[in-house]
């Protein structure tokens, strides 16, 4: 009797505590970067279908709004709700199995992480990877698919690009199956949804089989590598490429002896060293980052060139590795710690010109002839320069401001066909540039540089920004990501209304000015 007893009790005690599980005492939520807080009336913590739907049915029954939030890696506030906020972390298991079509898939509920992803995958026999890498590790796989998120593959788009088929939790509680095969066009919106058709409950992607990769760091002269013949050969044939620039990386102090951070994946049959990844330079670039380093930074601004060159030169370790599968596609999440923010812009390269010269508009004229200037003190003795002579991040440090205080990302991908994403075009293998402007959150100046680069690039080569990015403060933004959607921005309401015809997801006033406004007097009340 008392064994019958105890497990009564333990019944009990379990539904108590998936019951606490489930819905959170705690109000408040806040992505990574700081850059969005809400206070919501609450917060849920789904671990099944049933979960999900009851939230669904709660909403319903009480009028209420809802949106998912997962990682916090973005930037922009997309899950911003003043009603329900659902957060899927408890959403994990993971399945792989094979495909008639694409040999094996993963099947992923949303709240996986992307590290995780990759781990099972390796495990599995035969052992296989994802196909999009460059992701960050901590992030789960339904915010990356939602949003969008991009990678440094150069044969690969982004990671929605790679969905096979979602389930999602819809406005009336049904759990509806999104498939190529069903409706391409659909499949599409859905997709990259911004988690505006439901709940995405599971996510399947494409794989590959596992491949090695000869990691290379290399650190080379900036002014010789950013040109349109350099870059054109470094893409030619490598698996991966990201460069990254620091400014302030050389010891003078001047943009024409900076140095650029190549690296680079080549696919190789070589066996794994047993070197760990930490111990590259993209390693030691991440773990060097903490806080306190960077809020010193924020508080004393003019300490920025010093201590960035110094930063960059504690984490320089040039160095050739075989790294195992998937890990060499990934980004540890060591740069989490730090509190930035980014916008990250995409531009359609009609031949990688395009690109060094974007990339001048921010940094200078890194292939014309440098100044004589041999130490940040002597940058004063510039302001005689005109307007189109002087650096553009270097100008700004005459005036000792520093709105730039992590390095610039430049990445190439493959265009998306997801109706939102604004990487998209008609044609798969046409070429983008992915450039990210990141600095510590409330870096001085840091919005100003930005807007004024945003308006350049928009008008000089099309530039879009991504919708994880922190690009809603960006003025002129939504007319002109509006105009960029074109017709794309109307069949996806179309479907989004079948699926949430009374706008039980659409609680978000920056979708609703892009999605719904034919100018910047749209009605954030129309449904």
């Amino acid at each position: 009797m008392a064994s019958v007893f105890k497990k009564i009790q333990q019944d009990i005690d379990a539904k108590i505590h998936k019951t606490k599980e489930f819905l959170s005492h705690e109000k408040d939520w806040h992505n990574l970067s700081g850059s969005v807080h809400l206070t919501t009336e609450k917060i849920f913590h789904p671990r099944t279908v049933d979960d999900c739907k009851r939230v669904v049915r709660k909403a319903a029954k009480h009028s209420k709004h809802i949106r998912v939030a997962a990682s916090g890696h973005a930037f922009s506030s997309l899950c911003s709700t003043k009603d329900y906020l659902i957060i899927t972390n408890n959403l994990t298991k993971i399945t792989i199995s094979a495909h008639e079509k694409y040999g094996h898939v993963v099947i992923a509920e949303a709240g996986a992480k992307l590290g995780n992803i990759e781990k099972a995958l390796s495990e599995h026999t035969p052992p296989l990877m994802l196909k999009t890498g460059g992701l960050f590790k901590e992030q789960t796989v339904g915010g990356a698919v939602s949003v969008g998120a991009t990678g440094m593959q150069v044969s690969s788009a982004s990671i929605s690009d790679d969905v096979v088929a979602l389930k999602v939790i819809t406005a009336d509680q049904q759990v509806v199956d999104f498939t190529e095969e069903k409706d391409p066009l659909e499949m599409n919106a859905a997709r990259l949804s911004l988690g505006l058709f439901g709940i995405i409950h599971t996510v399947t992607l494409r794989t590959r089989p596992l491949q090695h990769a000869l990691l290379i760091d290399s650190v080379l002269p900036l002014s010789n590598t950013l040109n349109e013949t350099n870059i054109s050969s470094l893409i030619s044939y490598k698996e991966a490429l990201e460069l990254v620039y620091f400014p302030f990386s050389s010891p003078t102090f001047t943009v024409a002896d900076d140095v650029i951070w190549v690296r680079s994946l080549v696919k190789t049959d070589e066996t794994p060293s047993n070197e760990k990844i930490e111990d590259t330079l993209w390693g030691n670039y991440n773990v060097k980052f903490n806080e306190p380093l960077f809020r010193f930074i924020v508080n004393n601004p003019s300490a920025t060139p010093h201590l960035v060159n110094l930063l960059f030169k504690a984490g320089v370790k040039e160095k050739k590795i075989v790294v195992a599968g998937g890990e060499a596609y990934s980004l540890n999440g060591t740069i989490d710690s730090v509190q930035y923010v980014g916008v990250e812009f995409v531009i359609k390269v009609n031949g990688y010109r395009t690109v060094v010269d974007a990339l001048n508009e921010v940094v200078g004229k890194v292939m014309s002839t440098r100044y004589n200037l041999t130490s940040y003190e002597d940058m004063t003795r510039a302001q005689g320069k005109s307007n189109n002579e002087r650096k553009k991040i270097y100008e700004r440090a005459q005036k000792d401001e520093f709105p730039i205080n992590l390095p610039i990302r430049i990445r190439f991908i493959k265009a998306s066909q997801a109706l939102l994403s604004p990487l998209y075009d008609s044609n798969p293998s046409t070429t983008f540039a992915v450039i990210d402007l990141m600095s510590v959150r409330d870096t001085k100046g840091y919005q100003d540089f930005v807007d004024s680069v945003s308006q350049t690039w928009a008008k000089k080569y099309d530039a879009h920004t991504t919708w994880s990015s922190y690009w809603e403060k960006i003025p002129e933004i939504f007319p002109q990501t509006r105009a960029s959607l074109g017709d794309r921005r109307n069949q996806f309401n179309k479907f989004r209304t079948k699926y949430d015809p009374n706008g039980m997801f659409f609680d978000n006033e920056s979708l609703k000015r892009v999605l719904l406004g034919a100018g910047d007097e749209a009605n954030l009340d129309e449904e």
